[in-house]
């Protein structure tokens, strides 16, 4: 395992420290540093995507960690409906157990369950909260690797994004969650626009338009390459020693924390890089 964290490390480590390290197009560097993580062509390659959404495809969404109420979103699944997109709602959008959407088998159960399904081209997770990690033992990799579709979610579904890659050689979507639309799904949105069109994969590839008044900050000049893996970094650093941790070879770190103590990211960095370190 060590030899994968060296290798990781290596290749995106200095790119990639506290906060995403992705280029603006626009932003030019005379002679820049390169850094090219030799696997790249096969991890790209060894990956499997779901297919883009068309209208008449069914959504499929779940909770895979904390319970919320489903009916706070009948104006953002009304909005997809418009759009011409089926839903099909888990049983863990109605269960409760605790805190919990529902039992782990019953949140295991739905993940199973909609890869399974032929009917469901997108999975879309109905908030993240705490519980992802729980259900990492009961999912059957091999039926999600068969069945490869877009499967989507941010914060503590970072947990399935990073074992879902790992075991079932999945890409999956690091986005907005149903819960991220309270108010519904406006085109005009940029949030909301650039989710409409992801799932139609009309943002990739291509260049990503920024929020208004937004910019990318470069805090280390040059180029890298490489595919994209990370998202909460407290959820990464929890996955280190399980069999469900990020080995991340040939990968570009991408950081979701935002508003967080720099000492916090720090010692979790520090973490992730004392772990790499020979014994």
């Amino acid at each position: 395992m060590r030899c994968y964290r060296r290798n990781w490390l290596k290749n995106f480590f200095l790119t990639a420290a506290m906060s995403l390290v992705l280029l603006p197009l626009q932003h030019k560097v005379e002679q820049p540093a390169v850094w090219a993580a030799p696997s790249v062509a096969a991890a790209e390659t060894s990956l499997s995507k779901g297919a883009a959404l068309r209208p008449g495809d069914t959504i499929g969404i779940l909770a895979p960690a904390s319970n919320d109420n489903i009916e706070d979103y009948d104006r953002a699944i009304r909005d997809l409906k418009k759009r011409g997109y089926k839903i099909k709602l888990g049983t863990s959008c109605r269960s409760r157990d605790g805190y919990f959407a529902g039992t782990d088998s019953t949140r295991a159960a739905d993940l199973n369950r909609f890869f399974g399904d032929g009917e469901v081209q997108a999975i879309l997770c109905l908030r993240g909260g705490y519980g992802s990690a729980r259900v990492l033992d009961k999912l059957d990799y091999a039926l999600i690797a068969s069945h490869p579709k877009q499967f989507i979610g941010y914060s503590d579904v970072t947990a399935l994004h990073i074992a879902l890659g790992e075991k079932s050689r999945l890409s999956t979507v690091h986005g907005p969650m149903l819960s991220s639309f309270e108010q519904g799904l406006d085109e005009k949105n940029y949030k909301a626009g650039t989710f409409l069109r992801g799932l139609q994969g009309e943002l990739y590839p291509g260049e990503i338009p920024l929020p208004p008044q937004c910019h990318l900050e470069t805090v280390q000049p040059g180029r890298a390459e490489g595919i994209i893996m990370g998202g909460n970094l407290t959820v990464l650093v929890s996955l280190l020693g399980t069999p469900y941790e990020m080995k991340g070879d040939g990968a570009l770190l991408l950081i979701e924390d935002v508003g967080e103590d720099t000492y916090r990211i720090d010692r979790m960095l520090g973490q992730l890089w004392q772990m790499a370190a020979p014994a």
